[in-house]
């Protein structure tokens, strides 16, 4: 266990550093000013066989999540086709014939500045 959460601390720190070099500021109350997406990051610890991985969530003007899961397209449904309505409690398992993907660590979420950073 204690090396799970090696792992995990190791890619937080790693993921959070290159978020701040981006200009990501962290959002200590799940909101964000207009001009910012608010994002929120997850981890995939290895564990069971899965691969370690960080990956993003952002909201959606709409209020739903969406993300962008490898070479596929941004969706805003999750690992179970579900709508994403809370990245903390959507379905994060991504399994497949050669990849497993288990985004079980949710770490934080952050402000984007629109004027900054540009997502599509």
């Amino acid at each position: 266990m204690a090396d799970r959460w090696a792992v995990v601390l190791a890619v937080a720190t790693f993921a959070g550093s290159l978020a701040a070099a981006d200009g990501l500021v962290e959002a200590t109350e799940k909101r964000c000013a207009n001009c910012s997406h608010l994002v929120a990051l997850v981890i995939s610890p290895g564990t069971s066989g899965c691969t370690v991985d960080y990956h993003w969530y952002r909201q959606d003007d709409t209020g739903r999540w969406s993300n962008k899961p490898g070479p596929t397209p941004a969706t805003d449904l999750d690992a179970s086709n579900q709508p994403i309505t809370n990245p903390e409690t959507a379905d994060r398992k991504y399994v497949g014939p050669d990849y497993c993907l288990d985004y079980s660590v949710f770490c934080t979420y952050y402000c984007v500045d629109k004027q900054v950073v540009v997502i599509q």
